[in-house]
């Protein structure tokens, strides 16, 4: 059986878990992992090596141009494929339709909640009045069209396992046969156990506020200096433990770096401190209350029923401000701004719920199972 992955991202070990790599081989499937990202942007590899440690796997195979990916895919047995790319290209849009004509099956899955952000095209309009030139204007029109364009043309995948309620709209009206599942960050909190669940810690997630790689590969300005970010995160540590005396585990962002790691040690060396690198799930199951911006991680928070409390920040750009709007609104939870702690709520069990089942895991308990069981038990039951 033959199943292959396109990926935009490096293959880490957190991808190659996220992925369902170990299923796929104890179930004899021949996998590949297509790495995409020299075709999308060079710049990846160079920082994702400042870091993520990569995992080298031996069917991974990398391409630095779209034909090579073409020649490859000729000469490939029948295969299942799943496009996990998160760049828009007219290109592999184009590639997908041969191969599918071909004879080949796409699947869709989820990777992990994604916070629905509108674009705000008025303020978009104002900005590029503002800075007007023919050049922008033409750019902006011309990527407006490409995008709009491959819309048209995507080939739609012949089966969905969707991850929430909220994924139906995407699939209503078009030929795909829709299996209820989960996302991939969901599999992590299938295999916890009750008796790791307790209430014993306050738990952060970061996200690398001051010097995520996206920044760079976007060329945008840092918003923070390391500094400046976690000095003005300590003062709200410092509130939060004097008013529940338990201990703050600071769950690192996996894209940090070495340098960013030594300096958060360096800076949070009090006892009340603990930093973790790669144990989000563990903490948040052993935490009274988590605090977050709008990383995806607060998935982990609501799957578990755990408290939160989202951080605003003032330097935060137009995106991170309607990311966390929207947890703020989807949750009915306040948005905590200058250690304002007056207007924490507890968790509504309610809102909860309705996110769970519309983003998270849209099965039904009794058919909860990891995802990645579920996408190899259909290929084995509909051999190709």
């Amino acid at each position: 059986m033959n199943f292959i992955i396109f990926i935009s991202q490096k293959l880490t070990k957190r991808n190659f878990e996220r992925y369902g790599i170990e299923q796929f081989e104890k179930n004899k499937f021949n996998l590949k992992i297509l790495d995409l990202t020299n075709i999308f942007d060079k710049k990846i590899n160079q920082i994702s090596l400042k870091y993520e440690n990569l995992n080298n796997y031996k069917n991974l195979h990398k391409f630095n141009n779209y034909f090579s990916l073409l020649f490859f895919l000729f000469k490939q047995n029948t295969f299942y494929y799943t496009n996990a790319c998160s760049y828009n290209s007219l290109f592999l849009t184009l590639i997908e339709k041969i191969i599918i004509f071909r004879g080949n099956t796409k699947i869709h899955f989820s990777t992990a909640l994604i916070p629905k952000v509108y674009r705000n095209y008025l303020l978009e309009i104002k900005i590029l009045l503002k800075k007007f030139s023919i050049f922008s204007l033409l750019r902006k029109t011309l990527n407006v069209s490409k995008n709009y364009f491959i819309s048209l043309i995507q080939p739609d995948p012949k089966i969905a396992f969707i991850s929430g309620q909220s994924e139906f709209k995407n699939f209503k009206k078009k030929k795909t046969k829709i299996i209820k599942s989960n996302c991939l960050d969901y599999n992590k909190v299938i295999k916890i156990k009750k008796k790791d669940i307790k209430k014993n810690c306050i738990v952060f997630l970061d996200e690398n506020v001051p010097n995520h790689p996206d920044f760079y590969l976007l060329g945008m300005k840092l918003p923070y200096s390391r500094q400046e970010y976690w000095s003005e995160m300590k003062l709200i540590f410092e509130n939060l433990y004097k008013k529940n005396k338990k201990k703050i585990i600071i769950c690192l962002h996996p894209k940090s770096s070495k340098n960013d790691i030594l300096f958060v040690k360096k800076f949070f060396k009090e006892s009340k401190y603990k930093i973790l690198f790669n144990k989000t799930l563990e903490s948040v199951a052993k935490s009274f209350l988590v605090v977050a911006h709008f990383s995806t991680s607060i998935q982990f928070a609501i799957s578990l029923k755990k408290n939160l409390i989202l951080i605003g920040l003032n330097k935060f750009n137009d995106h991170q401000k309607k990311c966390i709007n929207f947890y703020s609104r989807e949750l009915n939870i306040p948005i905590i701004e200058n250690s304002d702690f007056s207007k924490v709520k507890f968790y509504n069990k309610n809102k909860y719920d309705y996110f769970f089942k519309k983003y998270i895991c849209a099965a039904a308990k009794k058919n909860r199972e990891i995802s990645w069981i579920k996408i190899i038990n259909y290929c084995k039951s509909n051999f190709l």
